[in-house]
């Protein structure tokens, strides 16, 4: 049995939408102020903000 991983898949645990956001380059102090940030998001902008295609820059 092989073991893939999913492409942009977060491998490091620190993403909360489950893909890489680059969080596993944070110091840990970094890493709980930028995680503090996502939480006092609305579910709405959570969703929006790290939808994939807007990190590559394509829009809706």
């Amino acid at each position: 049995m092989t073991n893939t991983k999913k492409k942009n898949s977060c491998s490091c645990g620190r993403s909360p939408v489950g893909r890489c956001l680059g969080w596993h380059d944070l110091t840990e102090s970094d890493y709980q102020i930028e995680l503090k940030q996502f939480q006092k998001k609305s579910e709405k902008d959570q969703q929006a903000i790290y939808h994939p295609k807007a990190i590559d820059g394509l829009g809706d």
